[in-house]
């Protein structure tokens, strides 16, 4: 689902349904108030987007007129959108969980990607693929990736930061094993894309999978 924009009319905000008022924030728009219309979670910041003017006209035109515990669940515009009511207020869990799942996809992507090295695929999840080194691994050859795929979707991934301190510094880590090292990697958004921050050197230890041992090889 990709949930993100603004207000073509600012004063207009003010008569719109709260489901509205929560799509316009996801979608970028100013002027929505968007802690006084939801339960509470230090998370919000994360459902919000870059100014999408198509999306906010397309849920301009969409009645959403839930009751106090109702829920809307279907295509507005181009998107699949969700938004749930519960005891007069918004209840942004499910549209959380898929920013957490988009999360996890991220971190499994950006460790495939160390596997082949490839700094131009690299580009696409990380602010910036020069901070990034790979052990002494060579890359793997493109033929075996979907072999290495397999074993990556293994890996788990924590969220290893503060929610508080997250809504502060508008990013979020976490953490997951390489072998017998564990990396802790820190998420930004820009725009309404989430990357891995590179800003600073990132050490993927990725020989890890290249290794041998009594009862085991991983590739």
């Amino acid at each position: 689902m990709t949930v993100l924009a603004t207000m073509v009319f600012p004063l207009a905000i003010s008569a719109q349904t709260p489901a509205q008022k929560f799509l316009h924030y996801c979608y970028g728009a100013e002027g929505v108030d968007i802690v006084a219309i939801c339960h509470p979670t230090d998370d919000l910041w994360m459902l919000r987007g870059a100014k999408n003017d198509e999306a906010i006209k397309a849920v301009n035109e969409t009645p959403l007129r839930l009751a106090d515990s109702g829920l809307f669940s279907g295509p507005i515009g181009r998107d699949f959108c969700v938004v749930q009511m519960r005891n007069g207020k918004i209840d942004p869990s499910y549209n959380l969980e898929h920013v957490y799942s988009t999360h996890r996809q991220l971190v499994l992507q950006f460790v495939f990607a160390c596997l082949a090295q490839d700094k131009q695929d690299l580009a696409k999840f990380v602010t910036n693929p020069a901070n990034v080194s790979f052990g002494k691994a060579k890359p793997a050859a493109r033929g075996d990736l979907d072999v290495y795929a397999d074993v990556v979707s293994l890996l788990p991934s924590v969220r290893s930061s503060n929610s508080a301190s997250d809504k502060n510094a508008k990013s979020i880590s976490y953490r997951l094993p390489i072998g017998q090292q564990e990396i802790v990697l820190k998420l930004i958004k820009r725009g309404s894309t989430w990357l891995v921050d590179s800003t600073s050197p990132i050490k993927m230890p990725m020989e890890f999978f290249y290794e041998e041992g009594p009862s085991r090889k991983v590739f």
